[in-house]
């Protein structure tokens, strides 16, 4: 059901989701060590995310397959109501068909970033505070 206007608009909408998260995130003034490693965690993968979202993004922009031109072709077209009114009877089938499908659970933001991140560290390293090498040296 869905299309590449929408896919690209979805895409967007997370990037930019992803973002706030970050500048929240950064707006807390971690005290400890252990809440700066946390938070440096936490920003570094929603910074993957995001690089993973603009690369499907990129593709869908290059449009190699020709079914993003087709699409704004189609909505812009000569007949642009009567193309509207069949997406609309399109979508309305399609949660017809599928009824639970449209939903999505809303996440807060605080939420997201109580979560800790998991980091691995050796017991001596004091997460990340000294660095053990004592495996490498034997």
């Amino acid at each position: 059901m869905a299309t590449v206007i929408e896919q690209t608009r979805a895409y967007h909408e997370e990037m930019e989701k992803m973002e706030r998260l970050i500048v929240k995130d950064f707006q807390q003034e971690a005290k400890t060590h252990r809440e700066r490693l946390y938070q440096s965690h936490r920003v570094s993968n929603l910074i993957d995310k995001i690089t993973d979202r603009a690369t499907k993004l990129r593709k869908l922009y290059d449009d190699s397959d020709g079914q993003r031109k087709d699409e704004i072709s189609t909505i812009g077209g000569p007949h642009v109501f009567s193309a509207f009114y069949d997406r609309v009877r399109e979508a309305r089938d399609y949660h017809k068909r599928h009824p639970a499908s449209g939903f999505t659970q809303k996440v807060d933001p605080a939420e997201a970033l109580k979560d800790e991140p998991w980091v691995n560290f050796a017991g001596e390293e004091s997460l990340g505070k000294t660095l053990d090498l004592h495996d490498l040296y034997n």
